[in-house]
């Protein structure tokens, strides 16, 4: 069973850091494989833009969002650097153990991150829908539901689900004599 996906092919690794060291107090990628699921669907790698786009998104929240024990991550370069990292690496894991046959040492290497606010606005609808492809493309590593890039997707689709409109004015709980309005 593949995934249809909307992105284009994966283009050759773009220079900038490169392996070795730690992120989150994990050991970064090595030279060796993960156990397959088994059944894995196909999945493509994620664009530094689309990258940029979901650090831009933790941005505009204009809170730092809690994650991991709570833990507040505040927006410093440095913060938005190795979260950018996490997502591009977390996701080259769940693209190499469905699709490459090896770890190759090329995949490794990480551009640098720039993140901005975007001028016309973005919608929480379509920021949604963004963080959602990002996870469709990297859930297939493994270890995908303990990695600090699901726990950043988890925290920014919560933020942004509270921005959804209509969501201030509705009702916490409901009971059928409140009607449905």
């Amino acid at each position: 069973m593949h995934r249809r996906s909307a992105g284009g092919p994966r283009g050759p690794p773009t220079p900038g850091l490169h392996g070795g060291g730690r992120l989150s107090g994990r050991p970064l990628a090595t030279g060796t494989r993960p156990e397959r699921k088994k059944e894995v669907m196909s999945a493509i790698r994620i664009s530094r833009d689309h990258v940029d786009l979901l650090l831009t998104l933790a941005y505009i929240q204009r809170e730092p969002l809690s994650y991991r024990g709570g833990e507040l991550r505040h927006w410093d370069a440095e913060w938005f650097r190795f979260a950018g990292i996490d997502l591009i690496r977390t996701n080259l894991r769940s693209v190499q153990m469905v699709d490459t046959p090896e770890w190759d040492e090329a995949d490794t290497y990480i551009p640098t991150f720039t993140y901005g606010i975007p001028k016309n606005g973005i919608s929480p609808a379509f920021a949604l829908k963004q963080v959602q492809y990002y996870e469709y493309q990297t859930c297939d590593w493994s270890e995908w539901d303990k990695s600090d890039a699901k726990a950043f997707c988890d925290a920014l689709k919560s933020r942004l689900i509270s921005r959804l409109p209509g969501w201030e004015e509705a009702p916490w709980g409901w009971h059928r004599d409140m009607g449905l309005s």
